[in-house]
């Protein structure tokens, strides 16, 4: 696998997606307040990794994703119109 940020960040999002649906969580996250974070900054995506919902292994994803977020971010919000509803 290719080590560059946006590599990286699609890897761990397709990870959550698997976590989540493998899981059959519910998560109570809209689409606006995904996307908010991935547009607003880092420190607000680092916030939404905070969502008391998220189950560990999603939030330690999360947290991986924020690590490489400022070069994807159309990535980010791409994962969010994809993965929650």
């Amino acid at each position: 696998m290719s080590r560059n940020p946006t590599t990286i960040m699609i890897f761990l999002l397709m990870s959550i997606l698997l976590l989540t649906q493998n899981n059959n969580q519910v998560l109570a996250v809209s689409v606006g307040q995904c996307i908010a974070a991935c547009r607003t900054s880092v420190a607000a995506m680092e916030a939404f990794c905070r969502v008391p919902v998220l189950p560990p292994q999603v939030k330690a994803l999360c947290w991986g994703v924020t690590h490489y977020a400022t070069p994807a971010v159309a990535t980010c919000t791409g994962f969010c119109y994809n993965n929650l509803k």
